[in-house]
């Protein structure tokens, strides 16, 4: 009789043993596919605020013809981006225009970075 309990308990802690691993990997399993999400996330606003230093890039040139920008354009307090802008200096060159898009914001050590680059006009 007391050797059925011993291995009794020997078999419950075994289960629970087998029951924690197995909600541990599900928990480490659920967390990874979390930050993927959140990376895409940041990737595709990183990208659109790229596109938006784009178009405000364009849109002051086209309204001034001249490549002055601020330093930078904050869309909000999440995500970012640099606009740089080289203007034609000799006849037959192009505009130039880099925008690079952080999210979230450039302040943060880990961010994503996305830039775009146009020429032409």
């Amino acid at each position: 009789m007391k050797y059925s309990h011993g291995q009794i308990m020997l078999l419950s802690v075994l289960l629970l043993s087998a029951i924690f691993s197995i909600v541990l990997s599900l928990s480490m399993s659920f967390t990874t596919n979390m930050q993927q999400t959140r990376l895409v996330g940041d990737s595709v606003r990183a990208f659109y605020a790229a596109d938006t230093g784009i178009e405000n890039g364009l849109y002051q040139y086209f309204k001034d013809k001249t490549a002055t920008l601020p330093a930078g354009i904050m869309t909000n307090y999440t995500y970012c981006c640099d606009v740089t802008m080289r203007e034609p200096q000799l006849p037959g060159e192009d505009l130039k225009i880099t925008s690079t898009g952080y999210s979230p914001f450039p302040a943060v050590s880990n961010k994503l970075v996305r830039s775009i680059e146009v020429q032409g006009f």
